[in-house]
């Protein structure tokens, strides 16, 4: 990725949903959006990055996918995961636990199968960066080998609309998923606002 000197950096993330990201109003492929933790809605602002960390539970071995629409970049790692393939926009990369875009773009999706990825709990982090004009990102995903865009595809954090669930991160833990064992499940992350 291009090196950017932000001027916003979370984590992590202040939002219901790690993604579900917009300022500027526009309806992306889920609604409603959430503006950028500290950037008022409906404000345009450029060169800032975002990080949201989570753990990610996966209820189902089973090929998945996961897609992030993004303006402009994002890098995404699964620890623990393999991405096979990249598909989406032209210049979308997979390589072993990573997902990335890492050019400037307007809104656009790119996409990452993992054939095979195994139940349980995974370490997951999202960077998102915003070089200039409108600002958004969105992570989803769903189960099977899907090259774009279809109406299987739920955010992710979203259990009530059927989306994998993401477990905050363990307080002052290593980030593993044995150190977080009776926590339970958050639909928020530490830090954030109720």
């Amino acid at each position: 990725m291009e090196h950017l000197e932000p001027r916003l950096v979370l984590s992590p993330i202040i939002s219901e949903y790690l993604g579900l990201l917009d300022n500027l109003g526009l309806v992306l492929h889920f609604a409603p959006d959430n503006p950028f933790p500290g950037i008022p809605r409906g404000t345009d602002h450029d060169d800032f990055v975002v990080q949201a960390k989570g753990i990610l539970h996966v209820p189902a071995t089973d090929a998945w996918t996961f897609g992030v629409n993004s303006d402009d970049g994002f890098r995404l790692r699964i620890t623990g995961a393999t991405f096979n393939a990249a598909y989406g926009q032209s210049g979308t990369t997979a390589s072993g636990d990573t997902l990335e875009f890492s050019a400037p773009r307007a809104p656009n999706d790119s996409f990452g199968v993992i054939d095979s990825l195994a139940e349980g709990d995974y370490n997951v982090e999202l960077i998102s960066y915003e070089r200039g004009g409108g600002s958004d990102t969105e992570l989803f995903a769903a189960a099977g080998a899907n090259t774009s865009w279809n109406g299987n595809f739920r955010l992710v954090g979203d259990t009530a609309s059927g989306g994998l669930a993401v477990l905050s991160e363990p307080f002052g833990g290593s980030g593993s998923s044995s150190a977080f064992a009776g926590h339970g499940r958050a639909d928020r992350f530490p830090g954030d606002r109720v």
